[in-house]
């Protein structure tokens, strides 16, 4: 009995060191945790100070451009000169200094020198610019190239020739005013022509998916500005620079509920082996007998 009442003295006191080490070290991760969440509250009004930095520099870059309106732009075709088109651009100064000498500048595709166009004033301060440029009639073409194991190799030259299409047709801007020797310049903008030749056609989606050396091919179109709609869709596959097959996709069929009048969508019945092609072109013809081709591969 002496024995047992010594062992249970020990535990008692065993148990008590425990709860005193487990106490201490509670306290311990209690004054982590408050340390972590006051350098927490420390982050947050930083970056909150550093936003109200940012927010009072752009309000003054703001006040700064004060002095010019939004430089509003439009599009129209030039009838009779199939490929030819006029931006339009339309801004307000407010303010607009006696002998002031306004002037558009704009740089097209990737050139680093700008153009330089003399504004016509419209009535008080009310300035516009036209400045005409060459459309690519034609749709809007986006190619996706996946496999299974993620993205296909040739994605990455998809995307080059893509980014070297949108680069030829983009078109930065910004409007300059001087006046008795000083020079005030607005912000430069940046905009995208080339979406404007697609408008009568569209955009045309091409999805080829790579599974087990086999390749699928679908195709999606919308055409909401447009009347002129695909009605068929062909893939020429070719073997060293020789066509060796033409095949033509099916329409897909959509239910009440998933159907457009302004959507279509095509797609390849039975799929291509990997062997069989080298280079591949997307064939569309539109309601209105137009033909368009595209290397997809």
């Amino acid at each position: 009995m002496r024995y047992f009442q010594i062992f249970v003295a020990c535990a008692l006191i065993v148990c008590l060191i425990m709860n005193a080490v487990l106490f201490s070290k509670l306290n311990t991760i209690e004054n982590q945790l408050n340390n972590s969440s006051s350098y927490q509250h420390q982050i947050l009004n930083s970056v909150n100070g550093q936003t109200s930095n940012i927010q009072s520099v752009m309000e003054d870059i703001h006040r700064e451009q004060s002095w010019i309106s939004y430089v509003r732009m439009d599009v129209e075709t030039v009838e009779g000169e199939e490929g030819r088109g006029n931006a339009i651009f339309e801004w307000q100064i407010k303010e607009l200094p006696t002998n002031a000498d306004v002037v558009f500048n704009y740089s097209l595709g990737e050139s680093e020198t700008y153009s330089s166009v003399s504004a016509e004033e419209l009535q008080n301060g009310l300035f516009r610019v036209t400045v005409p440029f060459e459309m690519v009639i034609e749709p809007n073409w986006e190619v996706y190239v996946y496999s299974r194991e993620g993205m296909d190799g040739h994605q990455t030259a998809v995307e080059e020739v893509k980014e070297e299409q949108y680069r030829q047709t983009e078109l930065k801007y910004y409007v300059s005013m001087s006046t008795e020797g000083m020079v005030k310049s607005g912000i430069e903008e940046i905009t995208n022509l080339g979406y404007f030749g697609s408008r009568f056609y569209g955009g045309i989606m091409i999805d080829i998916s790579g599974h087990d050396d086999r390749y699928f091919i679908s195709v999606n179109s919308d055409n909401f500005d447009s009347a002129n709609y695909p009605e068929e869709v062909y893939v020429l596959s070719y073997k060293d620079g020789v066509l060796s097959e033409e095949r033509q996709l099916n329409t897909a069929t959509y239910d009440d509920d998933g159907n457009s009048e302004h959507h279509y969508h095509f797609h390849l019945e039975n799929p291509l082996e990997k062997d069989s092609f080298t280079e591949l072109t997307l064939k569309v013809v539109y309601s209105n007998g137009e033909v368009f081709e595209k290397d997809i591969w």
